[in-house]
């Protein structure tokens, strides 16, 4: 059994498809890894950003499981339960986010996800050595700080005239 979790981006009128993590689904996870999108300068629309949060999970878990995406139909997400710890719906506001959390399909009071956050901070996972954000950043940071790559044409642009 997971550690199971559905992410969902949206920005008020449109949603994301549900990013599934079977793996680091609590909070003390998903939080560090929203936390490095927004050090990676990854946090805009909705499309990249859950492109990016894919990509970034995906390198931090390798291999070819763990990862899925999921049909979301909003603007609730009761059509989804991964179980576990439920589905954090995370609004973007241009470079930060916030988010609403539903567990066994029932939203949670927003001073309970602010307490929620507050103590994912506090785990073992961002108070040992190294820290989830450090070992996200290991793995992440080559591959999202490859500035050569930026500046070379893709295998399927156009070269000459």
């Amino acid at each position: 059994m997971g550690n199971r979790a559905c992410v969902v981006f949206t920005d008020g009128r449109e949603f994301s498809p549900a990013i599934y993590l079977h793996w680091h689904g609590g909070p003390e996870s998903v939080y560090a890894f929203l936390d490095a999108l927004g050090r990676y300068g990854a946090l805009g629309d909705i499309g990249h950003v859950s492109a990016r949060f894919t990509q970034l999970v995906g390198n931090y878990f390798g291999g070819t499981l763990s990862v899925a995406l999921m049909a979301f139909r909003g603007p609730l997400p009761s059509n989804i339960d991964p179980g576990d710890n439920g589905i954090y719906l995370v609004a973007l506001k241009r470079s930060s986010y916030s988010v609403r959390r539903w567990i066994d399909r029932i939203e949670q009071d927003a001073d309970v996800v602010h307490r929620e956050r507050a103590a994912a901070y506090s785990h073992h996972y961002h108070t040992s050595r190294p820290t989830l954000a450090e070992q996200i950043d290991e793995i992440n940071v080559p591959i999202f700080r490859r500035s050569e790559l930026t500046r070379r044409p893709a295998a399927n642009d156009c070269v000459g005239g």
